[in-house]
């Protein structure tokens, strides 16, 4: 026979029970979506890179006073990135909860990237879980 254990609210427990501690980690992150889109059809798309550079970078917090045309190639840009394949990527940076900023940036390489490995055994798992 065991003995009882109480806790403060009266709530009692075994010596072979288990209590549930739940542990809370509230953090903030940085999503990163890494996309790879051909030259050529950014090309055909909007004419040359400068034209797409100018859609990706524009002040999203001015909108109110960029003209209209501003507005429809910044909104044809997000479009077009949109529609590409990323792969994500996560670098959780802090321990404080709250929200988090998006940026677009064309870069030469890629802040955090997945290794093909990975992709690759994770399409194989996938593949096979859909396959049981």
């Amino acid at each position: 026979m065991s003995e009882v254990y109480k806790l403060e609210d009266g709530t009692e427990y075994k010596t072979d029970d288990f209590l549930k501690v739940e542990t809370r980690e509230y953090h903030q992150t940085t999503h990163y979506l890494n996309r790879q889109i051909a030259v050529s059809d950014i090309i055909e798309e909007f004419g040359d890179l400068p034209t797409f550079e100018k859609g990706l970078y524009f002040d999203w917090s001015n909108y109110q006073n960029a003209s209209d045309e501003d507005k429809e190639l910044a909104d044809k840009v997000q479009t077009f990135v949109d529609e590409h394949d990323y792969d994500r990527e996560e670098d959780c940076w802090t321990m404080n909860k709250g929200g988090y900023d998006v940026d677009c940036e064309i870069v030469q390489e890629f802040t955090m990237e997945t290794k093909w490995v990975c992709i690759l055994m994770k399409k194989y798992l996938s593949k096979k879980l859909l396959e049981f």
